[in-house]
């Protein structure tokens, strides 16, 4: 039997995804199709050079032209997801028809449907150019200089059926492309006065102003101090490409595509005969408008004028060759990241005492558009970040069977937090900036290669005896990492901020951080720092209706997480037999030491396991052994 509003195509077609009951069991393929991914992606490039040398200058030119397509995954499947629900005992149940989920299943009686209606599926796509020119210039034998000049035009991703929305938050009104009112789904033709095409905004149809102007610069040189000590350092500018994620937000949603995520306690309270239209059959309840205004409130967006990304680079390296096989490296490095991504909600509230969603129409503190929800934000190009690192390297270039490398780095970045705190009154405020969690400060890692001693060639067990042949060409070689923990922020979820615009984090009272030295693990893992040294902030105006509470004075990044050290090693041999045959025994020992690592602590000052570590390291394993062999002819 059809499904009523529901006709996919392949490679959308089939069944629909049945869970039943809260534990969601499913019966085979049908609740296997719960897992849904579909995408696609293809594109061309051209990107002719030249070089040319003239004198002591080479010159070298080019550009690159980029078209790419690429589907978005859609946010439910359009076969469906149907769930059934029990509820024993309650003859006014507002989420079962019979008090049982199987027997709900049976009835065709779904507690709740998800479904994809309408012209689904979106196909986004844009338009990259770029052009260079650059000049190496070797001004003596000691000294080169490379400099140039660089043009990017990066196109912003639009729908190719003009199937893409975002909220406008100059006019209140939902951005369309130009002639694709006709293209609204028929549930949401009836807010057609919320609707204005890019063109009566003075805008493209990918909603951003083009940004055509960005030329960036480059400067690099090289000197040789001495024939064993080279100086090397460089700067530039670089424009970063816009990726699809910030874009897939615009498409597979309201005006064109209905979500019809639906619930029967929901169309209950419509005062819909949910026995007689809300079936497996009929998901939609006879395409019901019911939570259809609400799709189009929540719509993300972008500011009209939307500048390129940018990083600003530079680096300073000496190299010094000491003696016939070591080599040492220093390395000064930093960027500026600037126009970087934020998500900025331009209609949340100012700072206020009363939680945003409980302000009253007319109150001036207020969203400034009541149409959209305090989370439907826009996307800025006003991110910033700061990354400076120092980076020591020492070589021993592999001779008589050995081979050494280890590096260090210590590094600080800085950033404004991805989502604004305050986005009305101050949205790049101090408040937000703190370090990054993904850097550490301290990175080491060291790797090594060693030929042991014995067998023809080496210094010992030269001969032909048993002893000779079984220790003979044994090679081992391994590879450490070990490094400072991750920033974590300590959160307070509890209530509101001031805004209501970002998660709020905790009040500070004392420094709270242990010395980790001389405790052990199972001290660490109980209490990683001082859980008293945080509180969740008091409310600004605890007399005030739905209160909000002031923002936490702990900073971002205030706790260093546990450290990590990982090792592994390989431990091979090379067998000759014959004169073409080649036999190779290999054993990959992963984490040998087998200590597991601990893994951050929990950061939520409400919760019972505040500061407690109860998880190991993602990224450790435990001991793992792998045999191999290979034979080469």
């Amino acid at each position: 039997m059809a499904i009523r509003d529901v006709n996919p195509e392949a490679p959308f077609a089939g069944p629909p995804a049945i869970a039943i009951g809260n534990n969601a069991v499913g019966i085979g393929v049908l609740f296997d199709r719960l897992l849904f991914n579909y995408s696609a992606e293809y594109n061309w490039a051209l990107e002719p050079t030249y070089t040319k040398t003239i004198g002591s200058h080479t010159i070298k030119t080019g550009t690159s032209s980029l078209k790419g397509w690429k589907t978005t995954e859609l946010a439910s499947p359009p076969y469906g997801r149907f769930t059934t629900a029990s509820d024993f005992n309650n003859s006014r149940s507002t989420s079962s028809a019979s008090g049982d989920a199987y027997a709900d299943f049976l009835l065709g009686y779904p507690s709740s449907t998800d479904v994809t209606i309408g012209e689904y599926g979106a196909f986004q796509t844009k338009q990259n150019f770029s052009a260079f020119l650059q000049d190496d210039w070797k001004v003596t034998q000691r000294l080169t200089l490379n400099y140039g000049i660089r043009y990017d035009y990066f196109g912003y991703w639009s729908e190719i059926h003009g199937r893409q929305a975002v909220s406008d938050r100059q006019t209140g009104k939902i951005l369309i492309p130009d002639g694709s009112l006709s293209k609204v789904h028929p549930v949401f033709q009836q807010f057609s006065a919320s609707y204005i095409e890019a063109g009566a905004r003075g805008l493209p149809n990918t909603f951003i102003a083009p940004n055509r102007l960005d030329f960036t610069p480059r400067l690099g040189f090289a000197y040789r101090v001495t024939d064993t000590f080279v100086l090397r350092g460089a700067a530039g500018i670089y424009n970063v490409d816009n990726t699809i994620n910030q874009f897939q937000g615009e498409v597979n949603v309201a005006p064109f595509v209905r979500r019809a995520n639906l619930a029967r306690s929901q169309l209950l309270s419509q005062n819909v005969d949910v026995n007689r239209v809300y079936t497996f059959q009929n998901p939609t309840a006879d395409s019901s408008t019911a939570g259809a205004n609400t799709q189009l409130t929540t719509l993300d967006g972008f500011f009209p004028r939307y500048p390129t990304m940018k990083m600003n680079t530079w680096n300073v390296t000496m190299e010094k060759q000491l003696g016939r096989l070591i080599g040492v490296r220093a390395s000064y490095a930093g960027n500026m990241g600037r126009n970087l991504s934020r998500q900025v909600r331009v209609n949340s509230c100012v700072a206020g005492p009363t939680e945003c969603l409980a302000r009253t129409v007319n109150d001036p503190s207020g969203r400034k558009w009541t149409q959209f929800g305090i989370d439907a934000g826009q996307r800025a190009g006003d991110g910033t970040s700061n990354y400076q690192a120092l980076e020591l390297e020492i070589t021993r270039r592999f001779s008589g069977g050995l081979f050494l490398n280890a590096n260090y780095a210590y590094a600080k970045t800085l950033r404004l937090e991805p989502t604004a705190s305050d986005p009305i009154g101050n949205p790049q405020g101090r408040y937000d900036w703190g370090p990054v969690a993904g850097q550490p400060p301290h990175v080491f890692h060291f790797n090594y290669v060693y030929d042991l001693p014995f067998g023809p060639g080496r210094r010992y067990l030269t001969g032909k005896d048993a002893a000779s042949w079984l220790l003979r060409e044994w090679s081992i070689s391994g590879l450490s990492s070990w490094q400072d923990g991750s920033f974590l922020t300590i959160t307070a979820p509890n209530g509101q901020s001031p805004t209501g615009a970002a998660p709020n984090r905790a009040d500070r009272l004392k420094d709270g951080r242990f010395d980790q030295g001389g405790r052990s693990r199972h001290e660490k893992a109980y209490q990683w720092f001082d859980p008293t040294a945080f509180a969740q902030p008091a409310f600004l105006n605890p007399a005030a209706a739905r209160p909000t509470r002031q923002f936490g004075s702990a900073a971002s990044g205030a706790i260093l997480g546990p450290r990590f050290f990982n090792y592994d090693m390989t431990i091979s041999r090379a067998i000759r037999i014959a004169e073409t045959y080649r036999l190779q025994f290999r054993a990959e020992i992963f984490n040998p030491i087998n200590v597991p690592m601990l893994g951050n602590p929990d950061t939520s000052v409400v919760s019972p396991v505040f500061s407690q570590i109860r998880t190991s390291n993602v990224n450790y394993t435990p001991r793992n052994l792998q045999l191999g062999l290979r034979l080469d002819f």
